[in-house]
């Protein structure tokens, strides 16, 4: 019986093997996405600091006044008002941009939180199931040394009742 039980736990030793494989990979490409995602933040907020920065140096209260007044047709004034439209929807979509990528750095965090505590539970089981390996070996080895003892004992009661029935 506890032969079967120590093949049945190496049989499981395998599968819990083959998750823990599958477990480290899960969290390998987690941290991978985390750390594209962290690289995508960081190129998108250093490109809307620019845009940003760039647009607070042009504004000023003047603005309007530079507008109109630097413009000598209504076609020109018409352009330069699209102009004005055109970088205020290019610094927006650069920062909704960000915001997007900020959400998928937050999502894959969450993945590798959750690769990481499933990791964990993994090798926690893996550690309990060797624990259980290990006694159930002691326990078989322990079994098999007691009935070579109990063989060995046997077959000395065995010669000496067989040596008190010859005398």
């Amino acid at each position: 019986q506890v032969q079967r039980k120590l093949a049945a736990a190496k049989a499981k030793d395998a599968a819990i093997a083959a998750d823990l494989a599958v477990a480290a990979d899960a969290l390998a490409a987690a941290a991978a996405a985390v750390a594209k995602a962290e690289t995508d933040v960081a190129k998108q907020r250093a490109l809307v600091g620019v845009v940003v920065r760039s647009a607070y140096q042009q504004q000023s209260t003047l603005v309007g006044f530079t507008m109109i007044l630097g413009s000598e047709t209504a076609a020109e004034l018409s352009q330069r008002v699209q102009w004005n439209t055109t970088m205020f929807d290019s610094s927006t979509a650069q920062l909704d941009r960000l915001k997007t990528l900020e959400a998928k750095l937050e999502a894959a965090k969450a993945v590798r939180a959750r690769a990481e505590a499933k990791l964990a539970a993994q090798r926690k089981a893996s550690a309990a199931h060797v624990a259980q390996v290990k006694r159930l070996t002691a326990d078989a080895a322990a079994r098999k040394a007691k009935v070579a003892a109990l063989v060995a004992a046997n077959a000395r009661l065995k010669a000496e009742a067989q040596d008190e029935l010859e005398e």
